[in-house]
């Protein structure tokens, strides 16, 4: 337990230190520290609380564009997207829509990412529903992607 915690951090010392690359990810909240994106559902996506055991619903794929700064994130679980309209307030679903999001890099392996196309970003509301929103600086608008370098069921 011990060795998988350091390796967890060190796991997310490297990703600051070269950036969000291509990759499978736990995405986590720096509003909801014990809690990564779940997609227990289709509608909407939420944080929930991580336990120590890794599911495949727990799991993204990080893609990066040939356009810098530019990723998609699927579901490691079936392959969707994450998909929202462009309107502000929109919950965050799993889709076959291709979309993008922009990674702006915060420090301390935070990341900003903002809907390509709506300019809005994405936030962990209070509720824990992942949803578009317009800029703030607070720490609902901070994903931690934490890098996975083997998956359930390799």
């Amino acid at each position: 337990m011990k060795f998988a915690f350091q390796f967890a951090l060190l796991s997310a010392l490297c990703n600051a230190a070269i950036g969000l690359g291509d990759g499978h990810y736990l995405i986590g909240s720096k509003a909801f520290p014990s809690q990564v994106l779940s997609q227990t559902s289709k509608d909407p996506l939420h944080f929930a609380l991580h336990t120590k055991n890794v599911t495949q619903k727990e799991i993204w794929n990080v893609a990066k564009s040939e356009k810098q700064d530019y990723y998609s994130i699927t579901s490691y679980h079936n392959g969707e997207f994450i998909n929202s309209d462009p309107l502000l307030g929109s919950t965050c679903h799993l889709g076959q829509q291709f979309q993008q999001y922009i990674a702006e890099f915060q420090g301390d392996n935070n990341y900003q990412l903002v809907q390509n196309g709506s300019g809005y970003f994405l936030r962990a509301a209070d509720d824990g529903i992942l949803e578009l929103a317009e800029y703030d600086t607070s720490n609902n608008e901070l994903f931690t992607f934490i890098a996975l370098r083997t998956c359930p069921g390799w």
